[in-house]
């Protein structure tokens, strides 16, 4: 069936909205005329504004974490108002949730008289649990019901697959060019470096700790003739301090929190490999066709591996992994259980990493 106009709710990690560009281009790809506009965090405004498959992106982010469900509703109501004539100017023929379905979001889509409302079946991870509020959708998509080892992007593209009735796929996402002056952040020497960025959390779930990285750093720093960039939020930063004063005889600077998505991306496009865990800095390497080493623990490699051909995926497969299900389809914050915390990115061997980033480097 041919849509014209979407609109695509994509309320999930910074990661998963870059996955989500992949099924808006299969979109773009089936459908060039269509209009595409997306409701996601304020916070990747500089990856939806001047995105070549985004025609229309509106923000939605909290000015602040609500603990009190009344004032959150209370700031939900304040931005339908702020943004409801703005969506109303475009009759929407499809509303597709790419993630859980919500019952504003459901009541938005329905006030705005969308006809045809999206949402998968089951839960992003596994257990075949089947989504809230999906019985409220009159498009359900039947997928898979353990996804724990579904790629997220295959499974964005199996939802847009499924209603336009198309066997096509792509194996890339979309973000905006732009033209970054790195001076500030890479300074070329001139002793020629190899550029190593190393990328230690992914949210709440993904961290690998301080002395595991110091670790590798001096390990890669005996074979190779590198300088070393520590990529992250400002959450990272003191982490960072540490990790640098620790080989302080070594070539590393510290960028978490200095970098705007945009220089992130120009940074992960001027550098030689990625060594990260998983989340939102190892989709930008994989879209800026960057090697990487990428380390799993929380979720299963198979689950989240990064769309390209130039990533070596490395996992312990503990006991306890994937846990990251657990509390997404719980609806709770995500805490480590573990006794020793992080024990699945810490039984990864150092080696096994050090080899993996080598072999990459000597890739042509």
């Amino acid at each position: 069936m041919h849509y014209k106009n979407f609109l695509i709710i994509s309320l999930a990690g910074l990661g998963d909205f870059i996955n989500a560009t992949s099924a808006m281009s299969l979109i773009k790809k089936e459908q060039p005329d269509s209009f595409i506009a997306v409701i996601t965090y304020g916070t990747y405004k500089q990856y939806a504004n001047n995105n070549p498959v985004i025609n229309k992106y509106i923000s939605y982010r909290p000015l602040k974490d609500f603990n009190n469900k009344t004032l959150f509703r209370i700031w939900q109501l304040l931005w339908l108002t702020k943004n409801f004539f703005s969506l109303l100017k475009i009759k929407y023929d499809i509303c597709i949730f790419l993630d859980n379905s919500t019952a504003f979001f459901i009541f938005l889509a329905k006030i705005l008289a969308i006809k045809n409302i999206v949402c998968p079946k089951f839960d992003r991870h596994g257990n075949g649990v089947e989504i809230k509020l999906s019985n409220k959708i009159n498009l359900p998509i039947d997928l898979p019901r353990n996804s724990d080892k579904l790629n997220i992007s295959q499974r964005y593209q199996t939802i847009v697959k499924t209603i336009l009735n198309t066997c096509n796929m792509t194996n890339k996402t979309v973000l905006p060019s732009s033209k970054i002056n790195l001076e500030k952040f890479i300074k070329e020497t001139k002793q020629q470096r190899i550029k190593i960025g190393i990328s230690f959390r992914g949210g709440q779930k993904n961290f690998l700790p301080n002395n595991k990285i110091i670790e590798v750093i001096k390990l890669l720093n005996h074979y190779i003739n590198a300088s070393f960039y520590l990529l992250g939020t400002q959450d990272s930063f003191t982490d960072a301090e540490k990790i640098i004063k620790a080989v302080s005889q070594i070539n590393i600077k510290n960028l978490c929190g200095k970098t705007s998505l945009l220089e992130i991306k120009a940074i992960l496009t001027n550098i030689n490999l990625l060594l990260t865990v998983d989340g939102g800095i190892m989709h930008m390497a994989a879209n800026a066709q960057t090697k990487i080493v990428a380390l799993f623990g929380a979720a299963f490699p198979e689950h989240a591996f990064p769309l390209t051909n130039k990533a070596i995926a490395l996992c312990a497969y503990s006991q306890c992994c994937p846990c990251c299900s657990k509390f997404s389809v719980n609806n709770k914050p995500f805490v480590c259980t573990n006794p020793v915390n992080y024990k699945c990115l810490i039984d990864i061997p150092n080696l096994d990493i050090v080899n993996a980033s080598l072999k990459l480097l000597e890739r042509k």
